[in-house]
């Protein structure tokens, strides 16, 4: 049921058949799924702290729907978007049981993923973009709706792959992983994404850092190749974009100098409403209210802070630094124990995509999409399950 979820999540096949729509297949292969597991795990839940943080988050939302500038419109978004992945990270948390379990999901996303990579890359080479730029006009699925979204999807997926490669013993999924590592890098640049690009070079810096420490030099040597591929492939008008982070003059878009102002009308709005917020999902309203049009914040962090208050901002942050440590900690206690080896570097594939969000956080409206709660979900089920092996084990001895 858990796979049903994520390729409903991934692939939206209601998009493809409209007829789909209406049996809202997301919201019920969820709850199935939630009744399952409390149907499995009856009297064996533990709310750690991470589980206490997720849900201030989910009840501080639901508790301030009354205070929005339109209650209707934030219950709708509760229901239609926060609540799903609120379960989804319940279910991730609860039901997988077995490092293959882990393992299992992460080659679905990865097979998911290159669906989404060949989209971009067809998109780019059929010339299919936004208006007179140079920019595909992104995918089908709500998680790949623009460029910047399905760079998001296929870069944070990157780690795990990285992962499954050094830790799998199965040829096949190596073979896949490092075909995704290929493929998704070209697919990130067929997308044009500044942010996308930002993330993905934060992905490859922290696992080249971790890998030489565990490798050697190798590794920076394959590093410096990667480099040199990249720049020779690279489109001079990918560059020049590129160079627009730095450069707003550059952007002849204008889309870096909106989202500048943007975010300065969000910083007013939250200082407006710092406690209570303006709505869940209703940012929008609040830019529109200081005649910014109808655009929203590029900033999770911002956009959690306008919508929800301080309080909720606070506690998605500690959720946020509460499980990258618990990955830093697994990491720690393994060492170099070859036989949790997997283990090793599944912990630090969660890591370093747990850190990927936060960074691509600065330039996604995405505090409530499914991407953040799939890689805390993967971080809570790895630790339960490595906390249970070893109590068993002491038990044992």
């Amino acid at each position: 049921m858990l796979i049903l979820f994520t390729f409903i999540v991934y692939i939206a096949p209601q998009m493809y058949y409209p007829t789909l729509r209406s049996f809202r297949m997301g919201l019920v292969s969820a709850g199935l799924s939630m009744l399952l597991m409390v149907k499995n795990n009856r009297g064996n839940f533990y709310l750690n702290t991470e589980i206490k943080l997720m849900l201030l988050i989910g009840l501080s939302s639901v508790a301030l729907i009354p205070f929005s500038i339109w209650p209707g419109g934030s219950f709708e978004y509760f229901t239609d978007q926060l609540v799903k992945s609120l379960i989804l990270f319940a279910l991730l948390s609860f039901i997988i049981n077995g490092i293959d379990k882990i393992q299992t999901i992460w080659i679905w996303l990865i097979l998911f993923c290159y669906f989404h990579a060949f989209d971009a890359i067809r998109d780019y080479l059929a010339g299919d973009f936004i208006g007179r730029s140079n920019r595909i006009t992104g995918g089908v699925s709500p998680i790949t709706s623009n460029p910047n979204d399905l760079a998001l999807t296929l870069v944070l997926v990157v780690p795990m792959a990285v992962s499954l490669l050094l830790g799998s013993d199965k040829k096949t999924v190596r073979l896949l992983c490092l075909g995704y590592l290929i493929i998704s890098t070209i697919g990130i640049m067929c997308t044009y994404s500044r942010g996308g690009f930002l993330t993905l070079f934060v992905v490859y810096f922290l696992l080249v850092l971790k890998l030489t420490k565990r490798f050697g030099g190798k590794i920076l040597l394959f590093s410096l190749i990667a480099i040199v591929i990249f720049l020779m492939l690279s489109p001079t008008e990918y560059i020049e974009r590129l160079s627009s982070i730095r450069n707003f003059d550059k952007d002849t878009t204008g889309s870096a100098t909106a989202r500048w102002n943007l975010t300065i009308r969000g910083v007013e709005l939250l200082l407006e409403n710092p406690f209570t917020g303006v709505g869940l999902g209703m940012n929008i309203l609040g830019v529109v209210a200081k005649g910014s049009g109808w655009h929203q914040v590029h900033n999770a962090y911002l956009q959690l802070g306008i919508e929800l208050g301080v309080i909720c901002l606070a506690f998605y942050l500690a959720l946020i630094f509460r499980l990258i440590n618990n990955m830093r900690v697994l990491q720690k206690d393994i060492g170099k124990n070859l036989e949790l080896s997997t283990v090793f570097f599944m912990s630090q594939g969660i890591e370093v995509s747990l850190i990927a969000f936060s960074i691509a956080a600065f330039f996604h409206p995405v505090a409530y999409h499914f991407y953040f709660y799939y890689i805390a979900g993967f971080a809570a089920s790895l630790k339960r399950i490595y906390s249970l092996a070893n109590r068993t084990e002491l038990k044992a001895q």
